[in-house]
């Protein structure tokens, strides 16, 4: 990605996150909704193989065994634009309902899927702990910011790209990638 896409991402990012967030009644970021501008920000700039992602297809945003604050906030991207494709967000039972989406966004109470098993074309988003079971992007909260995570093994396996300044904002990895320790 050249320094001008990730300027994008970053103002991008800046841009979203307000209207997603919402403060609770200390202040405090609204954990749901963060997370969810974050992952609407990744399938914005992750490179699908062509055969995943038809032309004019929506992108299809599935999610299992999340918490209701977590769908809420994902529902809320229903019908927005990622790489000229309308996201469209649904809710999968088990690992062979996956098979039409792009992206697999996963709670702790997602059990039929595990052990997760790296599908190709298909990034899978989690929480803390993630990438050490076979997931591709770990969304975890710490002192009241989200922070990423990345199993480059399993984004290289699956055959998708992820910018490598958007790499290098996670703060652990699994696997490693040119540029980033």
């Amino acid at each position: 990605m050249k320094k001008h896409g990730f300027a994008r991402f970053l103002v991008t990012l800046a841009c979203v996150l307000p209207s997603f967030v919402s403060h609770g009644a200390e202040g405090e970021f609204e954990e749901p909704e963060v997370k969810a501008a974050f992952v609407f920000n990744l399938l914005k700039l992750v490179e699908w193989p062509a055969a995943t992602l038809a032309p004019g297809a929506p992108l299809r945003l599935c999610h299992a065994g999340l918490s209701g604050d977590w769908v809420f906030a994902l529902n809320r991207l229903e019908g927005r634009l990622a790489q000229g494709h309308r996201v469209h967000v649904e809710q999968v039972e088990s690992e062979k309902d996956t098979k039409q989406c792009q992206a697999l966004v996963m709670g702790y109470r997602s059990v039929t899927f595990h052990p997760l098993k790296v599908e190709y074309g298909l990034l899978t988003i989690g929480e803390a702990g993630f990438i050490d079971r076979g997931g591709m992007v770990g969304l975890v909260t710490e002192n009241n910011r989200v922070v990423m995570e990345f199993n480059v093994e399993s984004l290289r396996q699956a055959g998708l790209r992820i910018p490598a300044q958007v790499l290098a904002l996670g703060r652990r990895f699994k696997g490693s990638f040119p540029g980033v320790p």
